[in-house]
């Protein structure tokens, strides 16, 4: 029987559904929620049956944020369960009831946590933070000589990102290595960033065990299928590196 990668995979930003506690006072369109989505991200990390543990939410994050922590003032807990879109519209007929958000919390976000903490403790060895983006960078950052085809759906390289965060007890060689790996796959240099703690996922449960941020690019340089297999080869190659 194949050996599953000790790798934990979380993808908490695709989900397009509407919490059912909501349901009766959502006046969300579905063009929100799918701008809401991360693009394909479903498809791209589709590799539960490649690794040890998988995780994803399939709320949207317009309603519940899993990317955010909830601590005790109302402005935490309005940034995991949101009341109106980053431009300000209104995603409900009246506000939600402090009652309500600590019981969507209760059921939605703490058990998302409580999954990726209790898998640290397990045969898992690194976790995966993944996303899929419009684009990494702005055209700004690009050369003046650049090629760049403002028409097409993408931007120029790099179509992926790596990140860890300062306090982190991810080891640098580890993140190096798999940029390595990354490169050697999508044939492009691969930037890596350490970012300050934060309230993200990354941060919340990176002193657990090793987290990197995985960021791919959503448009159309290649195929979702394409792209998993090049992850998931990426994976491989960087498990036999470090010997995990």
């Amino acid at each position: 029987m194949k050996r599953k990668l000790p790798v934990l995979i979380s993808v908490s930003s695709a989900g397009k559904r509407v919490p059912r506690e909501l349901d009766e006072i959502s006046i969300a369109t579905s063009e929100q929620i799918i701008e809401y989505a991360d693009t394909g991200a479903f498809e791209i990390f589709a590799l539960k049956s490649e690794v040890v543990r998988q995780v994803t939410s399939l709320i949207s994050k317009l309603f519940i944020d899993m990317n955010e922590c909830s601590d005790f003032t109302d402005e935490d807990l309005n940034n995991v369960v949101l009341n109106c879109t980053e431009s300000g519209e209104s995603l409900y007929k009246k506000k939600i009831a402090r009652e309500m958000i600590q019981t969507l919390l209760d059921r939605y976000y703490y058990p998302y946590h409580e999954k990726l903490y209790s898998y640290s403790l397990s045969e898992v060895v690194l976790g995966l933070d993944c996303y899929s983006v419009e684009q990494i960078g702005t055209n700004s950052e690009l050369e003046p000589d650049s090629d760049y085809n403002s028409d097409y759906d993408v931007v120029s390289q790099p179509w992926i990102r790596l990140t860890t965060v300062k306090g982190s007890v991810c080891p640098d060689y580890w993140v190096e290595l798999l940029a390595e790996c990354f490169e050697d796959q999508f044939k492009s240099e691969i930037p890596v960033e350490k970012a300050d703690e934060d309230s993200s996922i990354l941060s919340q449960h990176s002193k657990e065990m090793a987290w990197i941020k995985l960021e791919v690019v959503s448009g159309f340089f290649m195929t979702n299928k394409e792209k998993k297999l090049k992850i998931l080869n990426a994976l491989r190659q960087w498990i036999n590196k470090v010997g995990a």
